[in-house]
């Protein structure tokens, strides 16, 4: 039986390391002005200039992930005969993902010390699994087990194998996101205005996989060999119609 728990904590900026800090800024560009000001680049007295990619790294807002992952696998074995054997396996996997985003406004200003523009004029909160398509409430089981059979008669050897095995994942996403949020250092999507838009959105998706395995294996002397093998799969990912099928194949030497 093996047990493993993981616990990710993932922490950074939301936004200033993105395009913004390749292709916005010039390197020339000076993050303040001689008041110690966050410099609004490509700004001035006359021009609007809403860029600063340090600014948006250190007080533009955060993005906040953890990843929690539960694993446990079990194998058991039985045997009936000296010849005869039974394996039976579980596992199960379980992922849990909080995520945080948000975005806070944070005033330029010219060089000459005069109010320019804000970076995120939208400030906003955002709560859920993540934003990535691995995140989410992950549940996955797999199920196996296997028949095994191994005999010698003189110089004749016989082996084969009977399996079944059988998995099934489901996912479940959320998200919610809050638009008018401030930053009083207290971070929950209740803080956001109430007069403000409100978006939700979330869904869950499952498959399964069921397939028989069987292989017979047969040599003389070790030296000539045989072995056919078949299988049946299944899976929920197909049409109906198409979820089933048969594969063999024959092979000697």
């Amino acid at each position: 039986t093996n047990i493993t728990y993981f616990n990710n904590k993932f922490s950074g900026p939301s936004g200033g390391l993105g395009r913004e800090a390749a292709t916005y800024d010039a390197p020339l560009f000076p993050t303040y002005n001689p008041d110690g000001q966050y410099y609004a680049n490509f700004g001035g007295d006359l021009i609007t200039g809403d860029r600063n990619g340090v600014a948006q790294v250190i007080d533009g807002g955060r993005e906040n992930k953890t990843v929690e992952q539960f694993k446990i696998s079990a194998l058991a074995k039985y045997k009936f005969t000296d010849h005869l054997d039974f394996t039976g396996s579980y596992a199960i996997s379980r992922q849990n993902s909080e995520y945080q985003s948000y975005f806070v406004s944070v005033p330029l200003y010219s060089w000459g010390g005069k109010f320019s523009n804000n970076i995120n004029n939208t400030t906003s909160i955002q709560e859920g699994t993540g934003p990535d398509s691995n995140d989410g409430n992950i549940t996955y089981k797999n199920y196996k087990g296997t028949l095994n059979y191994a005999n010698q008669f003189g110089d004749h050897n016989i082996s084969g194998l009977l399996a079944i095995e059988a998995e099934k994942n489901d996912v479940n996403e959320y998200s919610i996101k809050r638009n008018g949020f401030v930053d009083y250092g207290v971070y929950d999507i209740n803080l956001g205005a109430t007069d403000q838009l409100v978006t939700t959105s979330g869904g869950g998706t499952s498959w399964g996989f069921f397939g028989y395995i069987g292989r017979i294996n047969y040599d003389y002397k070790s030296k000539y060999l045989l072995e056919v093998q078949g299988r049946r799969d299944g899976s929920s990912r197909f049409a109906e119609g198409s979820k089933w099928s048969n594969y063999g194949s024959v092979s000697g030497g």
